[in-house]
């Protein structure tokens, strides 16, 4: 048998969250999860574990509460898995709070029967510990190893693609500059000085004493 969810639980069975706050009840980790913030949360409930979970299964023994909120991927949900339990325990009619729970549960009937596997591992207090001690999480599986990689999480995806942008970026400006200086080796070779006896200074020449000889011929006929 359960112990029940108003009753009373041992020191060392309380719930310390990371943050350092004390749950006894489930009224009070309904009022902490409220507003609890995004990082405590995390802490305690990821893909490898759910420490809320546990702890109403082995300390309250309430097994359809506790598959409710391992069930629940988001805070909100396991939010309205606790309310609506401690609501209809408490024998209090509240309509929205019944359409949210009739969501919820049909949305877990369409789940695998078989339970996630989830690692215990909540954070329970004893009488001497007086400072949280984070619990080792158990080693992941080659294949659970190669779900994650294959895997990426958004924020690394935008990253690489982050990463090949400025690649690119990186290659055309490379590119740019590679014609740049192209461009200045031909305007280069383009403006050299043309040497003293080039083809077309030779040829001048040439002409101009071909001329003067023609004249001279008619000069020296025209005497004679």
């Amino acid at each position: 048998m359960g112990k029940g969810l108003d009753a009373a639980i041992k020191p060392e069975e309380y719930f310390k969250l990371s943050n350092g706050r004390i749950l006894k009840n489930l009224y009070e980790l309904l009022n902490a999860l409220k507003g609890i913030d995004d990082e405590t949360f995390a802490f305690h409930v990821n893909e490898n574990k759910n420490d809320f979970g546990n702890w109403v299964r082995d300390i309250f023994k309430d097994e359809q509460l506790a598959e409710s909120i391992f069930s629940s991927k988001s805070k909100d949900e396991i939010i309205n898995a606790v309310e609506s339990k401690l609501f209809a325990h408490a024998k209090v009619k509240n309509p929205a709070l019944d359409i949210a729970q009739e969501k919820h549960n049909t949305s877990m009937s369409t789940k695998l029967k078989e339970p996630k596997k989830l690692i215990k591992s909540y954070p329970f207090t004893n009488s001497s510990a007086k400072s949280l001690v984070k619990m080792p999480e158990a080693e992941s599986t080659d294949a659970e190893k190669s779900g994650n990689e294959s895997k990426l999480p958004l924020g690394k995806i935008d990253e690489i693609l982050l990463k090949e942008k400025e690649i690119a970026k990186r290659e055309e400006k490379i590119e740019e500059i590679e014609a740049r200086i192209e461009m200045e080796l031909a305007d280069l070779s383009s403006k050299k000085e043309p040497r003293f006896f080039s083809k077309e200074f030779v040829q001048g020449i040439l002409v101009g004493l071909l001329a003067a000889l023609i004249i001279g011929l008619a000069y020296i006929k025209f005497l004679l």
